[in-house]
């Protein structure tokens, strides 16, 4: 559910994407993020893919995106680089009583105000996936963006099967990724970024989702979801 003011606004979408291509892991460092809740009690934070930049207007911003269990749901492990291991399936919980799959992507962005610019000023665009297949293209990926209010922190935690991610009626608040839906029990790979189009500033993981706990050798693990034709894309019809 939706647990900022960020989202309360009026967004618009912002068209179009620099490079039409996959969005790998970036970052400045991957460590804990202190200050930030991601909008709820008890959510992990270590680890979290940060990007810290000085924007024009003088502010330093922050740029937090992490992949964290839902309620009481196991651990997400992590390869020290930006991409998390998270396990098939769904459940519900919490006071909502949602179904939602075992993990969720949190985020979190900042501005200390030095400048006395605002997070509206940086263009922001959050990017999230429903295409198991591994390397998404950006330009087949949901996207949350718009005006942003006068505040100085935005962050919360939502789950891919929260029906508003798919909704094409919130358009352009909501524009949902081409692939159909989200199987929470679909093993494969899911990318997340947070984006300022005004800095050329991003933040981006992701998450490895295995029905078994993944074994070392992730790259023959990653190698057959490839052979397994989870490259394959289904797109959306849109009027």
């Amino acid at each position: 559910m939706l647990r900022s003011a960020f989202f309360a606004a009026a967004l618009s979408y912002l068209a179009g994407a620099a490079l039409a291509s996959p969005i790998a892991p970036t970052f400045t460092s991957f460590e804990n993020l202190p200050g930030a809740t991601f909008g709820g009690s008890g959510i992990p934070t270590d680890p979290t893919a940060i990007t810290r930049f000085t924007a024009s207007s003088g502010d330093n911003i922050t740029l937090g995106l992490a992949a964290t269990p839902r309620f009481d749901s196991e651990p997400l492990g992590n390869d020290g680089n930006g991409t998390y291991f998270a396990k098939a399936g769904s459940k519900t919980g919490g006071p909502s009583n949602l179904l939602g799959a075992l993990w969720n992507f949190s985020f979190y962005i900042h501005s200390d105000g030095a400048g006395g610019g605002t997070l509206a000023d940086l263009g922001l665009r959050i990017f999230y996936d429903f295409d198991p297949g591994i390397g998404t293209n950006i330009l087949e990926l949901g996207i949350l963006g718009g005006p942003t209010p006068s505040v100085s922190v935005i962050e919360g935690s939502e789950n891919l099967l929260f029906g508003f991610l798919n909704d094409d009626s919130l358009a352009p608040a909501v524009i949902p990724p081409l692939f159909d839906s989200f199987d929470p029990n679909a093993a494969g790979e899911y990318t997340f970024a947070i984006e300022s189009t005004a800095e050329d500033q991003r933040v981006a993981i992701n998450v490895v989702v295995s029905p078994v706990p993944l074994p070392a050798g992730l790259p023959l693990v990653l190698g057959g979801f490839a052979a397994l034709g989870l490259l394959g894309r289904r797109r959306r019809r849109r009027s």
